[in-house]
């Protein structure tokens, strides 16, 4: 379509090369990989509801990969029934991101878009490690509805040795709405 309006506007004297592009929700690995003439990695994961689902990622050589949160932590892959934010979790995402630093990638993009969860990345902090405790020396579960509950303890001692760092901005609020339309009251009355 764009080729054909560049064509249109600047005549058939230019040289196009179409590529496919997404909008960083589901198809934007294929995308990528299509665009970067990359491969695809494919794995058992945990879904969103900590079924088991295949997922892949693509491989761009390099050490270089991109993954999409949509294939292993995404919205399609629940039923319109089951949709709700607050029993989801990313650990899917987190087992691609491990699989991913032990195969030896060291920059690796990741495409939040198409995501059925807002867990805050517990759930994929928790697949690489991390263990996320309340103030009674329970571990969290690693679901969206976990996120009220008083963290007291963070560990991150095997985290440490597949990442050096991760950063997360999660908008709770904000996803409930978009994905259920459903409004959080208070953090203590989530539903």
């Amino acid at each position: 379509m764009l080729e054909k309006a560049a064509r249109e506007i600047f005549g058939n004297d230019i040289s196009c090369k179409s590529i496919p592009v997404a909008d960083g929700g589901e198809g934007t690995t294929d995308a990528v990989i299509a665009a970067r003439s990359g491969k695809k990695i494919t794995l058992r994961v945990h879904g969103p509801l900590m079924e088991s689902a295949e997922a892949y990622y693509g491989d761009l050589g390099n050490g270089e990969a991109v993954m999409e949160m949509a294939v292993a932590s995404g919205l399609p892959m629940i039923p319109a029934e089951k949709r709700n934010p607050l029993n989801t979790t990313t650990y899917g995402t987190g087992e691609m991101l491990r699989d991913a630093l032990d195969k030896g990638f060291s920059k690796i993009s990741i495409a939040i878009g198409g995501s059925a969860t807002n867990d805050g990345g517990i759930g994929c902090m928790r697949a690489l490690g991390v263990r996320f405790l309340d103030c009674n020396g329970n571990e969290l579960s690693g679901i969206c509805s976990m996120l009220p509950t008083v963290v007291d303890t963070i560990n991150l001692e095997e985290a440490l040795s597949h990442a050096k760092e991760a950063y997360y901005d999660g908008a709770l609020r904000l996803f409930r709405f978009i994905k259920t339309g459903m409004e959080i009251k208070s953090r203590k009355e989530p539903n």
